[in-house]
């Protein structure tokens, strides 16, 4: 349920400010079956999900001790 009321605010922020009830749920509505289609589609033509969207720094921050090494 969360993942649910998480998808619908992030498109209900994409929706413009000034829209009447009616019309946002008609729109509402459809957020999770277009959620579905998207991820269907995903899967069919086996596209890579990132885990992360940010790389982690670990291997940043090695290669900068490594080069501080000699000087510390």
């Amino acid at each position: 349920m969360e993942y649910l009321v998480r998808l619908t605010k992030g498109h209900l922020r994409s929706i413009c400010s000034n829209i009447s009830e009616s019309p946002m749920k008609k729109r509402s509505s459809a957020f999770f079956g277009m959620q579905e289609i998207s991820d269907d589609f995903d899967n069919e033509t086996k596209i890579a999900q990132q885990a992360h969207k940010h790389k982690p720094s670990y291997e940043d921050e090695m290669r900068i001790v490594n080069d501080l090494g000699p000087y510390s």
